[in-house]
């Protein structure tokens, strides 16, 4: 989407760069699954009752901060 890059088989995110190199951004596997959810609904409101629910273990309590 746009100038990233996201490669599901590791994990990574790229940003593409105008000269067609491309750099490794880091991310955790949470930060890599809450970017994915957000591209795979673009141009919606995300609550973040939507995201527990969907990034969460069921049973996972995360705090409201999370």
């Amino acid at each position: 989407m746009g100038h990233l890059v996201l490669d599901y088989g590791t994990y990574q995110v790229f940003l593409q760069i105008a000269d067609g190199e491309a750099t490794a951004i880091a991310l955790t596997t949470k930060e890599f699954q809450t970017l994915e959810y957000f591209m795979k609904h673009p141009n919606q409101v995300v609550t973040s009752q939507q995201l527990m629910d969907q990034l969460w273990e069921v049973g996972a309590e995360p705090t409201s901060n999370v």
